[in-house]
């Protein structure tokens, strides 16, 4: 009995939940205010994840929020993790970030981590070298003394591409006398 009681309950909360994306939904639809629609995307998103166990949604409502607003912290870790759970989210996610990339307006700081997000997830979850090299050199060009960064990240699995990419990239860096590594970083690698 014990069981048919929570099993009911849990069924219970499963239709609450469907009732309750409905009624944001609605909200969404009548909101003008940016950062009201991006916290009811992040409540349908939830909503959907871990309540209707819906990745599908969940990811469609986090690429919303996303696109709605391409800061939202909260919107990209949900997107990076639920990727690999929905038919070609690794896809759909650098296509996500590539249109954000192309947005007139977007800080440095953000166009930065979504290249480098891109041009990482093109080489180790796309099988797409090409892309990432050229992703990477997008990054550069955003910020050109964050050389040791890129190296850093790609390091493991580099292709020549990459190396020859960094190499070029330091080579300037070194002559002007920009640092690449402080004291710490350096002590804690050895």
């Amino acid at each position: 009995i014990a069981r048919v009681v929570n099993l009911s309950r849990a069924l219970e909360q499963l239709a609450e939940a469907g009732k309750l994306v409905g009624v944001h939904e609605i909200q969404l639809a009548a909101e003008k205010d940016s950062l009201r629609r991006v916290e009811l995307l992040l409540k349908i998103g939830k909503l959907h994840r871990h309540q209707l166990v819906d990745a599908e949604k969940a990811f469609d409502a986090g690429a919303r929020c996303f696109t709605e607003d391409p800061q939202t912290e909260a919107a990209k870790v949900e997107l990076e993790q639920l990727a690999h759970a929905v038919d070609n989210g690794w896809q759909r996610l650098v296509k996500l970030y590539e249109d954000a990339l192309g947005r007139p307006g977007l800080a440095p700081a953000l166009s930065h981590e979504l290249a480098t997000t891109v041009a990482a997830t093109y080489e180790t979850r796309l099988g797409r070298s090409d892309k990432a090299v050229e992703f990477y050199r997008k990054a550069l060009a955003i910020e050109p003394d964050d050389a040791t960064a890129l190296i850093h990240h790609v390091g493991r699995r580099t292709p020549r591409a990459i190396n020859n990419l960094a190499a070029h990239a330091l080579a300037p860096a070194y002559a002007a006398g920009t640092a690449i590594a402080d004291e710490t970083s350096a002590r804690a690698a050895v």
